[in-house]
């Protein structure tokens, strides 16, 4: 195994429930902060795992004539808005790095839960 390695000293799990019609990671992270400091134990810091229940992933096709990586990134979000709508152009987009003309994998979140300020977590 290369790279960071992470390990779990003490698994918890934080159970909610979503109100119907509501975005569905809001209730997640209220039950993650109202959770997190019964668990915490005095560490300064948690490592928080998405599930892929709030991620989007798409197939992005090399294309030779993209010059850079922002051409790369608007392209990945195009082929976002072709699956997923017109809510896909305020998603936070990650790519895969492949190595040339090869298909990359591309994740998208909603842009609001990654930046969301009142949060502490």
């Amino acid at each position: 195994m290369r790279g960071l390695r992470r390990t779990i000293d003490e698994p918890h799990i934080v159970s909610c429930n979503n109100a119907s019609g509501a975005t569905p990671w809001r209730a997640a992270l209220q039950a993650l902060e109202t959770s997190l400091p019964g668990y915490a134990n005095g560490k300064p810091a948690a490592t928080v795992i998405l599930s892929n229940h709030f991620l989007r992933y798409a197939l992005v096709p090399w294309r030779a004539e993209l010059a850079d990586a922002e051409e790369d990134l608007t392209f990945a979000r195009h082929c976002f808005a072709k699956v997923y709508g017109k809510s896909a152009q305020q998603w936070e987009l990650r790519l895969s790095q492949e190595a040339p003309e090869m298909p990359r994998l591309a994740s998208a979140v909603d842009t609001e839960l990654p930046r969301r300020p009142e949060s502490r977590v």
